[in-house]
């Protein structure tokens, strides 16, 4: 076991996204691991970390809305569902482009592109933590173009997602 391994199962990874950080219990699953400027990136199960000046740096699978591996500048990009984008150089990516996607696909439950028409448009999904029991949470994101402000328009959303999870009668 190489060095930077045994230094991940007693690591507290620092936040990267409004989510509070946990501990890594137990010995993490690495599935694939590859280089960065900084030292490493390796996907565990549930979640992408990597070394950072100041310790790591964490993101859950289940957190990224949109991502994508850039072959040409060997960047690894995301954005999470409040909009903040994150990004990745892989000086040696081995695997771990395809288990970001992999694993990012694992985490998706159910997705659905919704119109409720005067260019308002959302995606409602229900993404499983793949680190914490399968809880799911459902999000409702909106496209480019909802007004702001619009009370009924955040009803008809909220129904929807109502709708929508009653139809696949799961939590």
């Amino acid at each position: 076991m190489a060095a930077w391994e045994c230094s991940i199962a007693a690591a507290w990874m620092p936040p990267t996204t409004t989510h509070s950080p946990r501990p890594l219990s137990g010995k993490p699953r690495v599935l694939a691991w590859a280089r960065t400027p900084d030292g490493v990136a390796v996907g565990l199960s549930g979640r992408l970390t990597w070394t950072t000046p100041d310790g790591w740096g964490f993101v859950r699978w289940d957190e990224i809305e949109h991502g994508r591996w850039d072959r040409v500048s060997s960047t690894l990009h995301w954005t999470l569902p409040e909009g903040a984008k994150g990004e990745l150089v892989l000086s040696e990516p081995g695997r771990l482009p395809e288990l970001f996607a992999e694993r990012v696909a694992a985490s998706i439950v159910v997705v659905r592109q919704v119109d409720f028409g005067s260019r308002r448009r959302a995606i409602i999904s229900a993404r499983r933590n793949l680190e914490a029991d399968g809880l799911l949470e459902w999000r409702a994101v909106r496209t480019p173009g909802w007004p702001e402000d619009d009370p009924e328009a955040d009803a008809l959303l909220q129904a929807e997602l109502a709708r929508i999870r009653a139809e696949y009668d799961i939590a």
